[in-house]
């Protein structure tokens, strides 16, 4: 079973890779000159001011002012050997010469193959050699460099040009080799859309810096150099890009690699090796940079966590007696099989028995249950007749019902609230249904009243002091007592008060004195009740303190 499990991993993480390398998509990561070794020409005129402000013979390239740089070629004859020296192509066979003396510039423009993205970083390079042959005293320059333009640019002068942004060699650095081409290379940020790459010298003579042959510096600026192989091409843009992705259930280690060939390599955290162990869930990426051509690949790997978190929200069930009932989960695109206790399987299965039930359900990398109850209704409550008898003029009866199950009816009415107190005496009845399951049961209440022995009820002390205080003997009343009569007397038989007053009390006086302290007996009689009256008689003792 865990054979097969792995296996099926695998064929998942396989077809992630395969589509992941065969989706590519074409980007603009590619060179942005037009013809950028001036490879493309009209026709073989005389090399020396071949490049002019108008369009004319070297496709795509301009001067940028009424000064008219040169342009060899070995298929025309001015290459290798030309008017200031010796030089082959470093590219192709054809390049240019441009002269830099005293405030005479020689610099040339070309239109990209589309404007710059602002914000995106450039990488520009080109090859450049010092001529061999130039009658100045100087031996070469610094601060050559490229600059930009929205329009393009055209001064009728020969003299410097200061147009957009630029970069320039850093100072002090001469370029003076006339055996070898000397690669230049500037990376930059784009700060706007500019449509017009320029090459040549931008900064002013004050700014620039003279070697003489004796490698003296020398503040009179002359040189004559030679121009190949012109690059631009934007570094965060992508020529190709892949993107593998894997999917997996736990962390998961793989090696990434960038494309092989002359690449340059730059990882998402600044690694620079072609190769690269990569660990965890996440994506990664690599640029395979070929300064030389401009070509940018982009490839990202994602090691995806396949993991879900799957909650089934089963609840317990109560149905009737005899009834199913089809119990459901949320059928998620990430669980692949769903397995009932029942046997059933799928999102839904139908039950019937009163018994406790499972579900499983079974991602890619998991399984998750959970258990519920399904219970039968309770049978609707039977009703039993019912005699009960309280005390006269006490009569209270109270019967809580289940509103949340059934229906009650009082007496052949509609009942909605959650007791019923029953305070007369007489016959009620009492029925319930259960309309789900529509069952019913009924009763009758049947009340009577009795006679209480503790209707009334005698102190066992008083104080007549005057003090407010149990002042009076008075008995306390719990029913509606009628031909009442209380008699009080010493321990000798001798009667010392009478009354047929309910509210009328003893002073604890006899014909106008104060009795002694000490114990004395009482009687106490009565009638109560609806109808007949029932007859009730009490003896007891009191106490009378002072």
């Amino acid at each position: 079973m865990a054979s097969n499990q792995h296996n099926e991993a695998m064929r998942y993480l396989w077809i992630y890779i395969l589509v992941g390398c065969f989706l590519t998509g074409r980007g603009y990561g590619q060179n942005l000159i037009p013809n950028p070794s001036f490879e493309q020409y009209d026709s073989c005129i005389s090399p020396l001011g071949a490049i002019r402000p108008d369009p004319g013979i070297i496709t795509g390239w301009l001067s940028t002012n009424a000064a008219t740089p040169d342009w060899f070629s070995e298929d025309c004859r001015s290459a290798p050997v030309n008017e200031y020296g010796y030089s082959y192509a470093q590219k192709g066979r054809c390049y240019i010469g441009m002269i830099n003396s005293g405030g005479y510039r020689e610099n040339i423009q070309a239109r990209l193959h589309r404007p710059l993205t602002p914000g995106n970083r450039y990488y520009a390079s080109y090859y450049v050699k010092r001529a061999r042959r130039y009658y100045s005293i100087c031996y070469g320059i610094d601060r050559i460099g490229i600059s930009l333009s929205m329009n393009r640019v055209f001064n009728a002068t020969t003299n410097f040009i200061s147009s957009g942004p630029a970069e320039h060699t850093p100072a002090n650095v001469f370029f003076t080799d006339t055996l070898n081409w000397v690669k230049v290379t500037h990376e930059f940020i784009a700060s706007g859309p500019y449509e017009y790459f320029l090459l040549g010298v931008f900064m002013n003579d004050n700014n620039i810096n003279s070697l003489t042959r004796n490698g003296v510096l020398n503040t009179i600026v002359g040189t004559y150099m030679y121009y190949d192989n012109v690059l631009l091409f934007d570094l965060d843009s992508a020529m190709e890009y892949t993107n593998t992705v894997i999917n997996t259930c736990t962390d998961t280690t793989i090696t990434g690699s960038g494309r092989n060939g002359n690449f340059t390599y730059q990882w998402f955290d600044g690694d620079t090796a072609q190769n690269k162990t990569l660990s965890g869930f996440g994506k990664y990426w690599v640029k395979s940079i070929d300064y030389d051509s401009g070509l940018v690949f982009m490839d990202t790997f994602s090691i995806v966590d396949n993991r879900v978190n799957i909650t089934l929200n089963l609840r317990d069930v109560e149905i009737c007696k005899g009834d199913s009932i089809q119990v459901s989960v949320e059928e998620l695109p990430e669980i692949r099989e769903i397995l009932w206790s029942t046997g059933a399987t799928g999102p839904a299965a139908w039950l019937k028995d009163e018994s406790t039930y499972t579900v499983r359900a079974t991602t890619q990398c998991d399984t998750f249950q959970q258990s519920f109850k399904l219970t039968y209704r309770p049978p609707v409550q039977q009703l039993y007749d019912l005699d009960t008898t309280f005390c006269w003029s006490n009569i209270l009866l109270s019967l809580k019902l289940n509103q949340d199950l059934y229906r009650w009816y009082y007496n052949d009415k509609l009942y909605v609230q959650w007791v019923l107190d029953l305070t007369t005496e007489g016959e009620h009845s009492l029925k319930v249904t259960d309309t789900v399951c529509n069952t019913e049961s009924s009763g009758k209440i049947t009340i009577r009243t009795r006679v209480c022995e503790d209707c009334i009820r005698m102190p066992n002390a008083f104080s007549p002091n005057n003090d407010g205080m149990n002042d009076l003997l008075l008995p306390y009343f719990y029913c509606d007592i009628q031909q009442y009569e209380l008699r009080v007397f010493n321990r000798f038989g001798e009667l010392v008060f009478e009354t047929a007053q309910p509210n009328a009390g003893w002073d604890g006086t006899y014909k106008g004195k104060p009795c002694e302290l000490g114990v004395y007996f009482y009687h106490v009689k009565g009638k109560y009740g609806p109808g007949e009256h029932e007859t009730i008689s009490y003896t007891g003792d009191i106490t009378l303190i002072r």
